[in-house]
């Protein structure tokens, strides 16, 4: 399961009675951390085959652009979004009411779909290029090309192949020329919803495209499901969702309007349509800023389907679906990780009396409890990124945290390592890039030569 969960800061981990459970303090490394020097760089992105990514903003485009990590620096990659032309009036840019996010969605085998809102705006800037342009004629020259037939707006996508990128290219050209590698890849979920989704169950691709989501069959038949929303209004926030027993659940959002009201459709293939099933108990609102939603969806390999929806200022809430509603649990505070062995790691929602705080696993409904020591500067509790089989890397704003698999400990994990920072590194995944080094958002630092596990004294 992909991790797309970033710690809220004020989330501490106090010392909890009775010290560390598995006994005394485990080895203690220092860190030097190096800041990466890109702006505004955000939260770093693994793919299948190990390659860590990186959406930063680019001050000379004014916009993200999508980097590679090399092993030492962060590299430009071909995707980017375009500069638009200067925009002086008091309203908003037409532009800015469509999303500039860069949408990763992951395949098999290190490939890799880039996605982005593009606009004929854009094409504007060369036109305009080192003139004093208002907003008139901007507006004019749009209207112009509206009466000629020309698209305002499309999804323009890179393709991520064997190394090598293709693009950029239109969604209809994208699963024309590429439907096979489509079908056999892109067969992992996503969790967070977006402008743009594509999900293949080996059979048929299916992709959200603004307010459609088609199904491209095996032998090229294409069918469409319109979503029933009352305004259209810019892009759909929306994911797909495949469900254990079959089918696949389209979560999306009823207009921006609509104070983020997410609604759920049952979708499946009948004949030569979209057969569509609204489930009306299943619908929610999630908080952020219109057309942002901080919110998750996600299906467990208990098959249970699990919520996370972030509450102002920094809480988590989590529900599970009973199948005819969401319940809401209010021990734990938002699924994290998903483990090979079938365990859902969590947060605690809130901490009780002489109860150690910190991660909940639960696995076979049982919950064991995985406590990190108490230090000078306490630590957080952070997101977790796998570093083989066996090995966890949890960046918890002080320290990163070296977690080991061990079926002698309660929670099948115990701690190995604490690499202490001298600053603050923040709480989102820090990923091991396979030579030496670990990356996390807007940092990175050379691990230290392995040295022999160690087990804490007990």
């Amino acid at each position: 399961m992909a991790n797309r969960a970033i710690l809220a800061a004020g989330v501490l981990l106090a010392a909890a009675a009775g010290g560390q459970t598995t006994g005394n303090a485990p080895p203690t490394t220092a860190l030097e951390v190096v800041s990466d020097k890109a702006p505004r760089m955000g939260r770093p992105l693994r793919d299948s085959s190990g390659r860590i990514w990186c959406v930063a903003y680019n001050a000379e485009l004014k916009g993200p652009v999508l980097f590679r990590w090399t092993g030492s620096t962060w590299a430009e990659t071909p995707v980017r979004q375009l500069p638009h032309p200067p925009w002086r009036a008091r309203p908003m840019a037409p532009w800015e009411y469509f999303s500039t996010d860069i949408r990763i969605v992951h395949g098999r085998d290190g490939s890799m779909l880039a996605v982005l809102i593009r606009d004929f705006y854009q094409d504007m800037t060369s036109l305009f290029a080192g003139q004093d342009s208002t907003h008139w004629e901007i507006s004019k020259l749009a209207q112009r090309w509206r009466e000629e037939g020309k698209e305002e707006c499309w999804l323009e996508a890179w393709l991520l192949d064997g190394g090598k990128w293709s693009g950029p290219m239109k969604i209809d050209e994208l699963l024309k020329d590429h439907a096979d590698l489509l079908r056999e890849r892109f067969t992992l979920p996503s969790e967070q919803p977006s402008f743009f989704d594509l999900q293949s169950d080996g059979e048929w691709i299916w992709v959200v495209d603004n307010w459609d989501v088609l199904a491209i069959g095996p032998k090229g038949e294409r069918l469409t499901w319109c979503m029933p929303v009352e305004w259209k209004t810019h892009s759909a926030q929306a994911n797909l969702l495949f469900l254990p027993g079959g089918g696949v659940w389209c979560i999306y959002n009823a207009g921006i309007s609509r104070n983020n009201e997410f609604h759920v459709a049952a979708l499946s293939v009948a004949g030569n349509l979209i057969r569509s099933e609204q489930i009306t108990d299943a619908s929610f609102r999630a908080s952020g800023s219109p057309g942002q939603a901080a919110s998750s969806v996600m299906v467990a390999r208990d098959k249970r389907i699990w919520r996370r929806s972030e509450t102002f200022p920094y809480g988590h809430r989590t529900y599970v679906w009973s199948g005819r509603q969401w319940q809401e649990d209010k021990e734990l505070a938002g699924p994290l990780f998903g483990d090979s062995d079938g365990s859902l790691w969590f947060l605690p929602y809130t901490k009780k009396a002489r109860e150690p705080y910190g991660y909940r696993i639960i696995k076979d409904g049982k919950t064991a409890i995985l406590e990190l020591p108490p230090m000078d500067r306490p630590l957080m509790l952070g997101g977790i990124a796998r570093s083989g089989p066996d090995r966890l890397f949890v960046a918890a704003n002080s320290a990163v945290v070296a977690l080991v698999r061990d079926g002698e400990a309660p929670a099948g994990w115990r701690i190995d390592r604490l690499y202490t920072t001298k600053q603050a590194i923040g709480t989102a995944e820090a990923f091991d890039d396979g030579h030496g080094n670990i990356v996390g958002a807007g940092w990175h630092a050379k691990l230290p030569a392995p040295q022999p596990a160690t087990r804490p004294g007990r």
